[in-house]
């Protein structure tokens, strides 16, 4: 669920305060006259890229009005090979809206490839700034993993100390009404950001998918196996799909093959299909293809310079299951099915509006509101 805040300003201020709290106290309490020049520069290294990294989150746009962008960017996006998955003009803004694009309740704008909207940046992290949104990850776990290394190296020390005069060892009570709050607080931050960063890197870069369109695959995915007649809802839906969305492309005898095989599946014939013999996520291009397409390059320099972002369209390049060649002869209906635009219309419990998957809610309670988007009831 997404958390609201009364004043959304309650959602950077937070962060901020505890990134400042650790920095400072965690130095000037414990650290100051133990850490050598270069660990100190090293230190305030990685706090200062925090912030900054943490700042162009919240300040970058992520490309939410197609109005607003290049002309090279649109050209790049019109000249693509994915000419199936058509632009369209969003219901709520007025504006063009891209493919893999959301309308945002909160920016009240579309976005481009939206993951959700973050309160806790008061932006959308999407194209243009997932880059830092991830830099920003990255650097938390850098800086905690250094600044927990060395609190219990200092914890260590107290402990061998533990029987000494307390004179030998300066400001020890003090010191440990430091540690004992820093440590948990550090390994709370540590935990929760890296949990959050793993989940990010999996969904974007190994799967290729937004927040949003994972949810969107797992709540489809959930439907495929939850029955027997969920299954067969979802294939009559897709077979559907199919003949509505390539009605112009389809032959005589594949658009006659496809209603034969829709009207045995109504009269309580099986169709043996696995998941993703008929199911495809178009814009997973694979792993390194995916890096480019969310960090903007493969080389891993780039991915911790603070400016750089994704320069091209290539959030909108689909794999090689999902081109439909009109040279081809299609006689083979799953293969046809691959080649379905995302996202899926599934009417189980869902509805198709201006473009979203508008389901009311998941196996978890779960909606797209809960990830920003909007929609009308």
């Amino acid at each position: 669920m997404v958390i609201e805040f009364s004043r959304p300003w309650y959602g950077v201020a937070i962060p901020s305060c505890i990134i400042f709290t650790l920095t400072t106290v965690s130095y000037f309490g414990i650290l100051q006259d133990v850490l050598t020049t270069n660990q100190t520069i090293w230190y305030f290294t990685t706090a200062i890229m925090i912030s900054y990294s943490y700042y162009l989150a919240i300040v970058t746009p992520p490309t939410p009005a197609p109005s607003t962008l290049t002309q090279s960017f649109i050209s790049d996006v019109m000249n693509n090979e994915n000419d199936i998955f058509p632009t369209t003009t969003c219901k709520k803004c007025k504006k063009i809206k891209l493919p893999r694009a959301h309308h945002c309740k909160t920016c009240n704008t579309c976005v481009v490839m939206m993951d959700h909207h973050c309160p806790w940046t008061m932006n959308c992290v999407g194209y243009t700034n997932y880059p830092h949104f991830i830099r920003f990850l990255a650097w938390v776990i850098i800086s905690t993993t250094n600044l927990l290394s060395q609190l219990i190296k200092q914890a260590y020390k107290l402990y061998i100390y533990r029987n000494s005069p307390f004179h030998l060892y300066q400001n020890v009570k003090y010191k440990i009404i430091i540690l004992t709050l820093l440590i948990p607080g550090t390994i709370f931050v540590w935990l929760t950001v890296l949990l959050l960063l793993l989940k990010t890197l999996q969904n974007q870069i190994w799967n290729g998918m937004t927040q949003i369109e994972y949810w969107q695959f797992e709540m489809i995915e959930n439907k495929y196996f939850q029955s027997k007649s969920s299954k067969v809802a979802l294939q009559l839906q897709l077979l559907e799909n199919l003949l509505n969305f390539y009605n112009k492309k389809l032959s005589t005898d594949s658009i006659t093959k496809i209603q034969k095989l829709i009207s045995s599946l109504q009269n309580g014939a099986r169709w043996n299909t696995s998941f993703h013999s008929i199911i495809n996520f178009p814009y997973d291009l694979g792993l390194s293809n995916n890096i480019t397409t969310t960090m903007g390059s493969l080389n891993p320099l780039s991915w911790f310079n603070p400016w750089y972002t994704p320069l091209t369209a290539s959030y909108n390049k689909i794999n090689e299951f999902a081109i439909w060649d009109d040279n081809e002869t299609h006689d083979n209906i799953k293969d046809m099915l691959l080649c379905l635009p995302w996202p899926l219309n599934y009417s189980n419990n869902s509805t198709f509006q201006d473009g979203e998957l508008v389901v009311k809610s998941n196996d978890y309670g779960e909606t797209l509101q809960d990830f920003g988007v909007d929609y009308d009831d």
